[in-house]
């Protein structure tokens, strides 16, 4: 056999294997791997790509076929509220993540807003979860996705019709299913990060009223941990968007380092702070989670903890499939919280 020969069986492989799930690496990978040309892989991938095992999208990669028995599955993605992907950069990764899994797995993807669907202004809970489930029941969804702020009986009431993924925590006293990243480690590690670089008084920018935004208070609970465990006394700011430069101005002693727990925080810092005399990092280091990447474009380049993404809805689309199919049972998944170190949070101060 020839050397494209031998990496197409082995390609092929893993994806029996389950080694390659939605897409397999790219062709300079591959090429590395086997330490042959990107001309040899091209040549591998083609008899995959005519049996239809493999499929191309231009820009994107290579992508393995879905299942046929999946192409009549609609799954329901639902956001406690109305969320434009191209006007909240959170979220722009994870649509493509939703998508790409969707597109895999040959399945449709219905987006929809629990607040619009309920009439979440005009009514009162019971009345907002009974509309809500009715809506649900008549756009016949397969499986559901929620992400947002979290309604824990809602979430109960759809999981006893159809098979129900929370993207984030959940309390734990509860067994619904979840797809999350560990902010909570994130946010320890984006602690100790400030700590090795000379930072002492470290603060927590978060919202006014935390109760049941379980992702908010994982994140606090982190903090915390993280800044006891240093001998540090923990200092939480609690703010409304537009008021936390105010807020952190206010202390005793401005910080020397704030880790915001939403984008709108961070962005909002960076754009305050030189209004007030605030350098940033030299004033302030600035970490924020879920600056999608709006925060390589500001100046300074603000620093993020990723908490959402691709990986994420993508894991999510993956487990939530494998549920319908009867593969699985309880999906309890916490995948790692990267940190991208950009200008915010680059300074290291001098020991006093």
């Amino acid at each position: 056999m020839t050397k494209a020969s031998n990496i197409t069986e082995e390609v092929l492989k893993r994806i029996e294997d389950k080694v390659y799930r939605i897409k397999i690496p790219g062709q300079r990978q591959l090429a590395v791997e086997f330490d042959v040309n990107v001309k040899t892989i091209n040549r591998a991938l083609n008899p995959l790509v005519k049996r239809g095992v493999l499929f191309r999208r231009k820009g994107e990669g290579t992508f393995i076929t879905a299942d046929d028995h999946h192409r009549s599955l609609n799954i329901g993605l639902c956001f406690f509220k109305h969320t434009d992907p191209s006007r909240d950069p959170v979220f722009t990764r994870f649509f493509f993540g939703a998508n790409s899994g969707a597109k895999h797995h040959g399945v449709r993807i219905q987006v929809f807003s629990y607040r619009e669907v309920a009439n979440y202004e005009e009514n009162d809970e019971a009345t907002n979860r009974q509309l809500f489930l009715e809506w649900l029941m008549q756009a016949q969804v397969d499986g559901f996705i929620f992400i947002g702020n979290l309604d824990v009986e809602i979430i109960q009431m759809v999981s006893t019709k159809v098979p129900a993924i929370v993207i984030g925590h959940t309390p734990r006293d509860t067994t619904l299913n979840s797809v999350r990243r560990d902010v909570r480690n994130g946010t320890a590690d984006a602690v100790k990060r400030l700590a090795t670089t000379g930072h002492r008084n470290i603060a927590l920018a978060s919202v006014e009223n935390p109760h049941e935004a379980y992702d908010l208070i994982a994140k606090e609970t982190g903090y915390q941990e993280a800044m006891y465990a240093l001998g540090l006394q923990p200092h939480i700011v609690r703010s409304a968007y537009g008021d936390i430069c105010q807020n952190l101005l206010a202390c005793e002693q401005l910080p020397s380092a704030v880790i915001c727990v939403e984008s709108n925080y961070g962005l909002s810092l960076m754009k305050q702070a030189p209004k007030h005399g605030i350098n940033i990092p030299d004033d302030l280091a600035v970490i924020s989670f879920d600056d999608g990447d709006v925060g390589s474009f500001i100046h300074p380049s603000m620093s993020g903890i990723h908490a959402f993404g691709e990986d994420v809805a993508a894991s999510a689309m993956e487990h939530l499939i494998n549920k319908i199919d009867g593969n699985t049972s309880t999906i309890n998944v916490c995948l790692p919280c990267p940190f991208f170190e950009r200008d915010s949070s680059s300074l290291v101060l001098e020991a006093s």
